[in-house]
């Protein structure tokens, strides 16, 4: 650490031997510290709690009803502080009470100017490190939490290192964050092996290269899920993302068996849809129009020009018109007329649209049926003919 981040540093020494109490803050404030004092294990508590020193300085054998050790470790319970405790022999029974409470460091007394300054400030910079890392820490753990998709990272071994909130909703609802880790992969999906994932996950550990799933896996958790992954290589270990594609999967499935519904429909009343672009001038049909117009999609050009086409020559003029009114006065375009299909037969259809305008009050196009009312027409035909005839008779 450089000089000038040690200025400022408070330094709360708790030793009930004045002398050395007195001489300790000297050096300290000798050397840019700011030194603070506690003779008991009750008043080091309390100092440290009200003036949240940067690191304390720990005599292990205090007089009084508190030692050192039992002082530092309530004092860690609540704030974490660095701790270097001092006594004046080694002991190993209080050593082993004292790892409870992960000191920064121990010095034997007589304690030399240099080596406190050294010790303390390995201490402060190794203490800068870990409240870094634990951020950072805490920073992923916030970030892979609020994620929808499941995140896990397993070590070069395929164990657990973390999983965030959502992952562990899925593969083990039940259990605690700590009490998965290091547990195998194996255990949150057994059919991996079988299946061929485990060498997948192998490989990409070997090669780097990541790999998408695109197939759909049940998870053995949680009920029937399913989940679409990509595995990529993190450091030595294996990064792993989880989609729950479950809801989108069922929607897509009812999202097709209502068009399958809607063709179906459209063909047994031989009513299509359609869309026009007029930006784009391109023009969408359902399946039952093509089928009422005798062509292939691929024979389509798919424009209005392309349609047009498709209209008898005799009454094209008379729908290009009808057309033209609708887009220009923003009325709904109302026809009946004839087609001509490919093989030269000829078909009645109606068609009627209506228009669609942005905020602005524009028409940007045109969304309407047509349907195939040759049968009827010829119904009516016979019909008429018949009543004729009917008069004729009379």
């Amino acid at each position: 650490m450089t000089e000038t981040e040690i200025t400022g540093k408070k330094i709360l020494v708790v030793e009930d031997d004045a002398i050395i109490s007195i001489s300790l803050q000297n050096t300290l404030k000798n050397n840019g510290y700011i030194p603070l004092a506690a003779a008991s294990g009750e008043d080091a508590i309390q100092q440290a709690l009200e003036n949240l020193p940067d690191l304390i300085l720990m005599d292990v054998h205090l007089v009084g009803k508190m030692d050192g050790v039992e002082a530092a470790g309530k004092i860690r319970a609540q704030v974490d502080l660095p701790v270097i405790y001092l006594t004046a022999y080694s002991d190993d029974a209080l050593r082993q009470r004292a790892k409870i409470t992960e000191p920064s460091g121990y010095l034997i007394k007589p304690i030399r100017d240099t080596e406190l300054l050294i010790t303390l400030e390995m201490a402060l910079y190794k203490h800068t490190l870990e409240a870094k890392l634990k951020q950072s820490e805490e920073m992923l753990r916030a970030f892979m939490d609020s994620a929808t998709d499941t995140f896990a990272l397993w070590d070069s071994e395929l164990n657990l290192l973390r999983i965030n909130q959502i992952g562990r909703a899925i593969f083990a609802p039940d259990m605690h964050a700590d009490d998965l880790r290091g547990r195998s992969i194996l255990e949150f999906s057994p059919d991996i092996e079988k299946t061929g994932r485990l060498e997948e996950y192998r490989k990409v550990l070997e090669t780097g290269k990541p790999v998408f799933f695109k197939d759909i896996i049940p998870s053995t958790k949680a009920g029937e899920r399913n989940l679409s992954v990509k595995a990529f290589k993190v450091g030595d270990g294996l990064g792993m993302t989880v989609a729950d594609v479950t809801e989108q999967i069922q929607a897509k499935k009812k999202l097709e068996t209502s068009e399958e519904l809607l063709q179906q429909t459209q063909k047994l009343a031989l009513i299509g849809s359609w869309h026009l672009d007029l930006s784009t001038n391109e023009l969408t049909w359902s399946d039952e129009v093509y089928r009422i117009f005798g062509l292939e999609p691929q024979e389509f050009g798919a424009t209005y020009e392309a349609f047009l086409n498709t209209i008898h020559p005799d009454d094209r003029k008379m729908v290009e018109e009808a057309f033209a009114i609708s887009t220009r006065t923003n009325q709904p375009y109302d026809i009946e007329h004839r087609i001509l299909r490919p093989d030269g037969v000829e078909r009645i259809v109606h068609e009627r649209s209506n228009n669609i305008t942005n905020e602005a009050g524009e028409i940007i196009s045109s969304v309407g049926f047509v349907h195939d009312i040759t049968e009827r027409k010829k119904a009516e035909k016979a019909l008429e003919e018949s009543k004729l005839l009917l008069e004729k008779a009379q």
